[in-house]
């Protein structure tokens, strides 16, 4: 299923919840159908409605799937797909960073590799804007934006893209990253290495994971440098697309 949370387009401010599926937008209430929209007629939000945290895994070769880095990022700037954020300082350029994204159903700590999987409520993408000068280190205090994508895909969807459970689901999807509709880079998440399950799991032992947190690993794509006015896109088989539109500086 994909999950979605949106507002109608005649009725702003109304937070609703519900599938997309064909074309069209399910509304739904404790498990009950109760609306039914053509996509014209609603506006996707944020599909969580709180997130406590954000942790990124960036594993490269020398990653020990045990152990697994990570680095927190501020939740705060969680915005939903297609917004425009602000441009970066003078002499500072954009720098964007795709990731697979877990959204966590429920609280966990210390929680098995094995286990791990039961926690995802879905998955969607994640796309970091940062702002840096050439030779800087992506930082979160560097951070302008973390963009998650329109629905939440869940599990089962992506059953025709597991590859293997060994050290919980590792799904191989193809991923793109395009710049105002031209394409710029091409990956897998294949590549990756590390599960989620691998990451959700190393989280937890350090302190517990929330409901609503995001466990993200990547970058699914190479990093896409943009420029204020540039509409970034990366996009998953199985997982759909994500849009974030870099503002212009006016001054």
């Amino acid at each position: 299923m994909k999950l979605i949370r949106f507002e109608l387009i005649k009725e702003p401010g109304v937070v609703r919840s519900g599938i997309a599926q064909g074309g069209r937008v399910y509304e739904t209430e404790d498990g009950q159908g109760i609306g039914v929209y053509e996509a014209a007629e609603v506006r996707p939000l944020i599909p969580v409605a709180k997130s406590r945290s954000v942790r990124l895994f960036e594993p490269d070769a020398e990653t020990h799937p045990e152990e697994p880095p990570f680095q927190y990022a501020n939740a705060a700037l969680l915005v939903g797909p297609h917004q425009v954020i602000p441009p970066p300082p003078a002499g500072r350029t954009v720098w964007l960073h795709g990731y697979m994204a877990a959204v966590l159903l429920s609280d966990a700590f210390r929680v098995e590799i094995l286990d791990a999987d039961d926690l995802v409520l879905g998955y969607s993408l994640l796309l970091r804007a940062s702002q840096r000068r050439l030779g800087e280190p992506v930082a979160p205090y560097l951070d302008l934006a973390l963009a998650l994508g329109n629905v939440l895909t869940t599990p089962d969807e992506l059953d025709d893209f597991l590859q293997d459970e060994e050290f919980g689901n590792h799904f191989v999807l193809t991923t793109a990253a395009r710049v105002n509709s031209v394409e710029r880079a091409l990956g897998s998440t294949g590549t990756l290495n590390l599960t989620a399950a691998q990451a959700i799991s190393a989280a937890s032992m350090i302190a517990p994971v929330r409901e609503g947190d995001i466990v993200a690993i990547g970058p699914i794509t190479a990093p896409i440098e943009a420029e204020p006015g540039d509409e970034v896109t990366i996009a998953a088989t199985g997982l759909g697309a994500l849009s974030l539109k870099i503002g212009e500086n006016h001054e």
